[in-house]
């Protein structure tokens, strides 16, 4: 079988389409058979270079058991952001105003925005049900003492390297055999 291809974005289209055909016979189990001819098909098509390079690329053997990350969960801010300060968890949550409370607060706050892809709604439905107006302050406020404030920066630096050693430390056990 042969496909004509004109322009560039026809190649683009057939090799997005050749991909997504590839993905579909390696994901799902198919009777042998059935994928033998599949393959077949693919390899008769006649390609440019670039194009038969990304079909001939091997595909990753993924194993199910693998769970890797790579941003850290609001769970794992905000545990480490309280074994940090030496507060509870109930108090990052609770509606407390005590500086005790409120400054790991805006630390959380601080941190996720830094470290995950979370919208500052979703950021205060996670630590007590707030305001995204709560998260955004929180925020402001840290970044605005952070650049006059050298402790606060190393403070915010070392946070950040306690949750990537965590993330390491969890990816590490979750992509060994069982």
């Amino acid at each position: 079988m042969t496909v004509e291809c004109k322009t560039a974005d026809d190649v683009r289209q057939l090799a997005k389409n050749v991909c997504a055909f590839r993905q579909r016979s390696y994901a799902r189990p198919l009777v042998p058979q059935i994928r033998k001819e599949a393959v077949r098909e693919v390899q008769e098509i006649e390609l440019f270079e670039p194009v038969q390079n990304i079909i001939e690329a091997p595909i990753p053997v993924v194993r199910p058991y693998v769970m890797f990350r790579a941003t850290p969960t609001s769970d794992d801010i905000i545990n480490t952001v309280c074994e940090f300060y030496n507060t509870r968890r109930v108090d990052i949550m609770s509606a407390r105003r005590t500086k005790e409370c409120v400054w790991p607060r805006q630390i959380v706050f601080y941190l996720m925005r830094e470290l995950t892809m979370l919208s500052c709604a979703m950021m205060g439905r996670v630590i007590g049900n707030r305001d995204h107006s709560t998260a955004v302050h929180a925020i402001q406020k840290i970044d605005a003492i952070a650049k006059a404030d050298e402790r606060l920066r190393d403070e915010l630096y070392l946070l950040k390297i306690k949750i990537c050693d965590l993330m390491k430390a969890r990816n590490a056990l979750t992509t060994q055999k069982p």
